[in-house]
């Protein structure tokens, strides 16, 4: 079993990483019997907010795992500090606190988007692994699109550009000339 780092060191690649804010408002299926947001569903928040912030950097999350990169969840921790109602407006703020190895840690701020209150912090690690769930190391290319490092290199095979590229063509630039599989859907 591969454990996620707990280091209380300085960020290894992201620590030029800046927030990215994604906004939602809380529906009424994600509140509990006492009128407040369910904690799991700060969870949910967060996965919106790892999806906004692989769009900024210029490529859907959806994308990456269609290149055949998986950042499957290996540690969540949330501290609550207060709570969110119904049809709340709320702002995630995701950004990438490190990227080591294996691995890629989140790091999120969850507020409510009217008054600035602070409702939730939280992190969640990652670890990266390949179409048969073998663990593999954090593509360059995967770290730029999540710290906003810039255009893709075309030294580790991913295209250039920050411009959001078909499924086809990003499996063909990732596989290279054994893209023969199709994408699913």
């Amino acid at each position: 079993m591969v454990t996620p780092p707990r280091t209380t060191r300085p960020p290894v690649a992201a620590a030029a990483a800046d927030w990215v804010d994604a906004h939602l408002r809380v529906r009424y299926a994600e509140t509990d019997a006492q009128g407040v947001v369910y904690h799991a569903n700060y969870l949910v928040f967060m996965e919106v907010g790892r999806g906004a912030l692989a769009r900024k950097g210029g490529i859907p999350y959806s994308e990456l795992e269609a290149r055949g990169v998986n950042l499957l969840v290996a540690r969540a921790e949330l501290k609550y500090k207060a709570s969110a109602r119904y049809d709340d407006p709320l702002v995630v703020r995701t950004r990438v606190r490190e990227v080591r190895g294996k691995f890629v840690t989140f790091e999120y701020r969850i507020e409510h988007e009217e008054s600035g209150r602070l409702l939730v912090t939280g992190e969640t690690a990652h670890v990266c692994v390949d179409d048969d769930h073998k663990p593999v190391d954090v593509p360059a290319w995967v770290r730029d699109v999540l710290t906003g490092g810039g255009d893709l290199s075309e030294s580790d095979g991913a295209p250039t550009g920050a411009a959001v590229l078909d499924a086809e063509a990003l499996n063909a630039a990732a596989l290279g000339p054994q893209a023969t599989r199709g994408t699913s859907s």
